[in-house]
């Protein structure tokens, strides 16, 4: 035999030898039985995503099963067991799909025994893969979950949120209505204050000309009165015994002619001061009864003034009589009578008459 010949048998016994290798590493059984790597990942795809990427999945390692049944020539195209005929770069491809739903790469195996590069993984790998994503996957869910509760309770928040505002929108606008209301019963009440003011101040102005009228009426109808002291009194006084009492005393005490005396005519005649028995007044007020006044009112204002000027001469007469007027005449009278002295002092004619001061023949009102 010639060395070419045994090289070619060697060649022959050696290639014989490496597919009988490869067929041995590439041909794994299942719990179940023989099987390929192509069926199981089919199942274990259709159990968790039933459908989708089982018939990517199922022909990407379909064509991975084909190309670790068949050989590969130096120039990069692999024949099938069956004699088929694959490219490198379609199983390249198929290899990428796969890889995107497994996470992370699969290990690859060393270097067989004739130097091939083995990249496919075993039912373990699979398994324990297919348990990394299932994990995975149940995070994901729960995660979901919790985002959907966080979803249902922004939403809640958000009606809540806005029953809220819808309620603070009602109370602000009862507040400002109420407020409204409130601004303008004050403006009223402001102008119907500002009313009675006025009101009362015209009231105060009518009550002090009332008062004044009414002290010049009392004064003007108190001028005719005189009032007679120091004449006993006697038991069981008749009015008609009280003016015989002043006409006698007119003519003894003042010493004024009989006939003038008996030509004044009285209005009325009676004492001052309530009426008693007098069985039952003790001595001492009996005593001072003795010397109560006498009153007598006059029918005119000249008779009146003819027994003020008799009055004036002396000391003694000015004790007996006096006149009978008002006492906020009396005492208006005596704040005239100082205004008077000032005007008298500032060289000014000024006088009194009754209750009204004249200064250089002209009345002052506000005196």
């Amino acid at each position: 035999m010639t060395g070419r010949k045994r090289k070619d048998k060697k060649k022959r016994s050696e290639s014989d030898e490496n597919f009988e290798d490869s067929k041995r590493i590439n041909t794994q059984h299942s719990p179940r039985g023989p099987g390929s790597i192509s069926q199981e990942l089919g199942e274990a795809n259709s159990v968790l995503y039933q459908e989708g990427i089982n018939e990517s999945t199922s022909n990407a390692f379909d064509v991975l099963s084909c190309v670790s049944d068949s050989d590969t020539n130096e120039e990069g195209i692999n024949e099938g067991f069956y004699g088929n005929t694959i490219h490198t770069s379609n199983v390249q491809s198929s290899v990428s799909d796969v890889n995107q739903f497994a996470e992370p790469k699969l290990p690859k195996t060393m270097e067989g025994k004739t130097g091939q590069h083995n990249m496919w993984p075993t039912n373990a790998d699979i398994i324990a893969m297919l348990g990394k994503i299932d994990l995975k996957l149940k995070d994901m869910d729960s995660r979901l979950k919790t985002l959907e509760g966080l979803e249902k309770k922004i939403d809640n928040f958000d009606k809540d949120l806005k029953k809220v505002w819808a309620h603070m929108d009602t109370v602000t606008k009862d507040t400002r209505d109420k407020v409204d209301r409130v601004e303008n019963k004050i403006d009223s009440v402001g102008v119907d204050i500002e009313g009675a003011r006025r009101k009362i101040l015209d009231l105060e102005k009518d009550n002090s000309k009332l008062r004044e009228d009414m002290n010049y009426v009392q004064s003007q109808s108190m001028r005719n009165n005189l009032i007679f002291g120091n004449i006993p009194e006697e038991p069981n006084e008749t009015p008609i015994k009280c003016e015989q009492l002043v006409r006698d005393f007119m003519s003894e005490k003042l010493k004024l002619p009989r006939e003038a005396v008996a030509a004044m005519k009285f209005k009325r005649e009676h004492r001052m001061g309530h009426k008693t028995q007098p069985a039952e007044e003790p001595p001492e007020t009996a005593a001072r009864r003795g010397t109560e006044a006498l009153f007598a009112n006059f029918h005119s204002s000249a008779t009146e003034s003819k027994f003020a000027e008799v009055a004036r001469t002396s000391e003694e007469r000015r004790s007996m009589l006096r006149n009978n007027s008002h006492r906020k005449s009396r005492q208006k009278r005596r704040r005239l009578f100082r205004r008077v002295k000032e005007e008298k002092q500032a060289v000014k004619r000024a006088w009194v008459s009754y209750d009204t001061l004249y200064v250089d023949g002209r009345p002052i009102k506000d005196a």
